[in-house]
């Protein structure tokens, strides 16, 4: 089963005509091939095949163009500088020093439009910032959201809380699809995605000495997600768990690494009256849930609160350009008090004020997650809901959260 990856396919066609380099990254195993080459049809249909070059360098077949001069060979073999030629690069970090050459195709034959992929963190580092120098455009995929899930599992009105269930529950690989009720398979499919990503990219890439006290954090990230977030709190853990002397830099690197290798987001803490980032606290959130619960050894029941919270997060990630957890101070009768709002969305002056509750049903669940609402004065406030009730109260658009993820736009 293959789903449209619709809105990236979107996206591409709006850069098409765009001077820059197209690099999309995200986890191993989330589409990202599947995506370069729904894409390609797409262009077929304007454009003739001999216009249109696809290299997957985890084929066996293109072993020999693994080397950087075989591979120009290659390309200037295919390239015609006479009419618009298409490039794509499928795991372009496995190409040693490709970054040279691929900029000298950008830079010389401007009738070549280049799309790179890749999953190792290689293709977001500094390194790959540094040589293409603003060049480039960064296209981020997630694993399916649950519009696609919906529509690959034959969603409608009937049976959408059925197949939410089975979102949550089995996780958005693309891959498990074809055998979500198998759960061994599924477990044994999604571990053996995460030891690649930690022997192939994480460990080797960012030069990773202490791989037992790397997976202790990634494990206590992921079972922290969602809650406040400090380094602070990953050396009380360590210290619980009889580790000392792991110095804060050893551990801010190591969850630096753990970001750049697509297994957990960063949401920065924001102050909603000030506007200024606040540095010391922040949030993480997994970038699959079944992934995380396999970590963690938790299910989705255990923390549904979190849980749901980390699915809205999916949901908005490529839908805003920042996204911060709020923070709101307020004076009461002389007491300085404070309100958390769990995503503030903005896309350039447009905010967005979101709340996630699992049962606004239970009036104290309601009155604690409304009230930061109430004290906000601009922008478009939300409440998503799990409790199935869709109405508009007091200026807060009160959501059900099934209906939120099935809505094109926000």
């Amino acid at each position: 089963m293959e789903v449209l990856r619709k809105k990236y396919l979107e996206k591409l066609n709006k850069l098409k005509a765009v001077d820059l380099i197209k690099v999309i990254t995200g986890i191993r195993r989330c589409g990202k091939t599947t995506l370069l080459l729904q894409f390609i049809e797409e262009l077929k249909k304007e454009y003739k095949q001999e216009q249109i070059i696809y290299i997957n360098f985890d084929d066996k077949e293109n072993r020999h163009l693994l080397n950087i001069n075989e591979l120009e060979k290659f390309l200037d073999s295919k390239i015609s500088r006479d009419k618009q030629m298409f490039l794509f690069c499928d795991e372009i970090q496995n190409v040693i020093g490709f970054e040279e050459l691929i900029l000298s195709y950008y830079s010389v034959n401007k009738n070549v439009d280049i799309y790179l992929t890749g999953s190792n963190s290689h293709m977001i580092s500094n390194q790959i910032a540094t040589k293409f120098t603003g060049r480039e455009i960064n296209i981020k995929v997630l694993p399916l959201s649950f519009m696609e899930f919906y529509e690959l599992h034959n969603g409608n009105e009937n049976n959408k809380y059925e197949v939410f269930n089975k979102y949550v529950k089995s996780g958005a690989f693309p891959i498990i699809s074809n055998f979500l009720d198998e759960n061994e398979l599924v477990e044994n499919t999604l571990t053996n995605i995460i030891d690649t990503i930690l022997l192939r990219d994480l460990i080797p890439h960012f030069k990773i000495k202490n791989i037992p006290l790397l997976k202790k954090i990634l494990t206590f990230v992921m079972e922290n997600i969602g809650n406040q977030f400090s380094v602070i709190n990953v050396v009380t853990y360590l210290k619980n768990n009889n580790i000392e002397n792991t110095s804060v830099h050893t551990i801010e690197n190591y969850l630096d690494a753990i970001v750049q290798c697509f297994l957990i987001i960063k949401i920065e803490r924001l102050d909603i009256k000030g506007l200024k980032i606040l540095k010391k606290y922040y949030k993480f959130f997994a970038i699959d849930l079944k992934l995380r619960n396999i970590l963690c050894n938790k299910n989705f029941d255990q923390d549904r609160g979190r849980c749901l919270e980390n699915i809205i997060l999916l949901n908005l990630y490529n839908k805003f350009n920042k996204i911060n957890v709020g923070t709101y101070y307020y004076n009461d009768n002389g007491k300085m008090k404070i309100l958390e709002c769990d995503f503030v969305c903005q896309n350039n002056s447009d905010k967005v004020f979101i709340q996630i509750c699992d049962d606004i049903l239970l009036s104290s669940v309601y009155d604690r997650e409304i009230n930061i609402l109430h004290k906000i004065k601009n922008g478009r406030k939300i409440l998503i809901n799990n409790s199935r009730i869709n109405q508009i109260v007091d200026g807060v658009e009160i959501i059900d959260i099934v209906d939120f993820l099935l809505k094109g736009t926000i």
